[in-house]
């Protein structure tokens, strides 16, 4: 399968807590120079669904499209990171945990403090922007270590709630934790979805675990 470089964030701050244990966060002016870096070297952004297509099509691929997505749908997602997107001409996809839309990441709980999750209102209004939603489950579970028909609840009815909430079809997914297995990649794909991302761990390249990179601290995002 062709590739087009997939970036992953989590969470962009203004100041990383010092209780960051999954190491999520990203300060605003590092995030800002990723952008401005790929900004100036030509790269323009693309959905998901868009990539998807073309990574498992035969039409040309641009070199310089890209994906930038987000985990979770953490507030700061609407309030930091999509006015730096926005300076740059930049869209991304985000992943929402359907079920917890508008509380707080209560799958961070006994590791690390929670925070604030977008509601429906910025998601709509993200989505206005051109911006992907895509599912995240309903509550951010280990899905490979959940009963078949528990985890099948989590993957369609996370769409359905979705596609209810926000009146507009929802095409991709994303595995809370990178925990997957072929069971689960299955009951992704006969759900109906196009596209499910990896985690940034996991090396797969396949339609429904497509790998992503982890941006890491220097100044370009797409530097090997």
């Amino acid at each position: 399968m062709r590739h087009i470089p997939i970036l992953a964030y989590h969470r962009v701050v203004d100041v990383v807590p010092g209780d960051d244990y999954y190491g999520n966060c990203l300060p605003r002016t590092l995030f800002a120079e990723h952008m401005r870096t790929l900004a100036e070297a030509g790269y323009h952004t693309i959905s998901l669904e868009v990539a998807s297509r073309r990574m498992g099509g035969d039409e040309p691929i641009d070199p310089k499209s890209c994906v930038i997505t987000f985990d979770d749908g953490y507030l700061d997602t609407y309030e930091v990171a999509a006015p730096v997107l926005r300076s740059y001409g930049f869209v991304a996809t985000v992943f929402v945990v359907a079920g917890l839309v508008g509380r707080r990441s209560l799958w961070d709980a006994g590791k690390c403090c929670t925070a604030p999750l977008m509601d429906w209102d910025q998601l709509r209004e993200l989505a206005r922007r051109g911006w992907s939603i895509g599912s995240h489950t309903l509550t951010h579970p280990e899905l490979a270590r959940l009963p078949v028909d528990e985890a099948r609840h989590e993957i369609v009815d996370s769409r359905r709630v979705l596609e209810q909430e926000l009146d507009r079809p929802v095409k991709t997914f994303c595995y809370p934790f990178g925990n997957w297995d072929e069971i689960t990649y299955e009951l992704v794909r006969l759900a109906g979805y196009a596209a499910a991302c990896n985690d940034t761990w996991r090396e797969e390249h396949r339609p429904f675990a497509l790998a992503r990179r982890l941006p890491g601290p220097g100044p370009h995002p797409l530097a090997r």
